[in-house]
């Protein structure tokens, strides 16, 4: 198994051209697992596309931008921290949320 995990990673920086792959900001998952679905909803999908791009102040800010309700919007960050793909910068009481993870690798078998 680790011959062909080194494989991949090697295939992985190639893809990736002169990009580093770190592998600190992967995350692989089995698609068979059905926590999957539970975690990347379209919702959440959506959010994180907003994270990564905007990478707004506040989850305020977050709710604001996606119109959503903040107590909705705060329980999926959790749900994300939980699952690690997330974090958070903390100034004061102020929450900011930020992708830990750039990439989510599948495995289908």
């Amino acid at each position: 198994m680790e011959k062909e995990f080194q494989e991949f990673v090697r295939r992985m920086e190639k893809f990736m051209g002169n990009e580093m792959f770190h592998l600190e900001r992967s995350m692989f998952l089995d698609f068979r697992d059905h926590d999957f679905f539970q975690v990347f909803t379209e919702k959440r999908l959506e959010m994180l596309r907003e994270i990564r791009d905007v990478r707004p102040n506040s989850i305020r800010e977050l709710a604001d931008r996606l119109q959503r309700d903040i107590k909705n919007v705060y329980d999926d960050l959790c749900l994300l921290e939980r699952s690690n793909v997330i974090g958070f910068e903390t100034t004061g009481r102020r929450k900011s949320p930020f992708v830990k993870r750039d990439i989510v690798i599948l495995k289908f078998w």
